[in-house]
């Protein structure tokens, strides 16, 4: 089974590189994917899209400073509903809250946040995911109890956000329309937005 993770913004970049570790650590047979995997040199839109269509679940790692991003919203829209309804999608919640995201096109996906009893939640909702390649649920539990300490020592030292509070605090997205990111798209043209959202250093 193939995880893509989504992130935008360096909190967001940092716990996201911790969470692609850990969960192949928690979770044999589990392959994760993100952006920084891109080499030098590639194509690096053209790779996202076969990241995306070759994935069975994604995790956007939401922060106050992101959770408007255009790319987050099209990275979760694509993998969520991929043809036969194989895919999945869970917003991963780092100082965020749901009562946040009241409206927010990912309240229509699972949500789960960023301590011990979100992040096993999350755990076992990709383990569920993988049909008859499922681990025992015993030897699951056993494994996140092993390794949680890493991943919370990471999520315990994030860098302070560049800004809090109300969205209006934090710099413009584009208008991104649900009806849009449904069908894995997003209502602004993605040929001409910069990298810099995905690869944010």
């Amino acid at each position: 089974m193939r995880v893509f993770i989504s992130w935008s913004g360096e909190r967001s970049k940092q716990a996201a590189l911790c969470l692609r570790e850990w969960l192949q650590d928690v979770m044999q047979g589990v392959e994760v994917w993100m952006s920084p995997d891109i080499l030098a040199g590639e194509r690096w839109f053209e790779v996202v899209l076969k990241e995306l269509g070759a994935s069975h679940y994604c995790v956007a790692c939401l922060t106050p400073e992101n959770f408007r991003s255009p790319w987050v919203l099209f990275e979760a829209g694509a993998i969520a509903n991929c043809p036969g309804g194989k895919g999945f999608a869970c917003a991963y919640l780092i100082d965020i809250t749901v009562d946040e995201l009241e409206r927010h096109p990912l309240s229509h996906f699972q949500m789960a946040r960023a301590d011990e009893n979100g992040t096993w939640e999350l755990v076992k909702s990709i383990n569920e995911a993988r049909g008859d390649a499922r681990l025992d649920q015993h030897r699951l539990e056993k494994a996140f109890k092993k390794w949680w300490k890493d991943l919370d020592g990471v999520l315990q030292v994030l860098p302070n956000p560049d800004f809090r509070g109300h969205p209006s605090d934090g710099p413009a997205a584009p208008k991104c329309d649900w009806a849009a990111v449904k069908l894995g798209h997003v209502g602004i043209e993605l040929s001409i937005m910069p990298r810099e959202p995905l690869f944010a250093e």
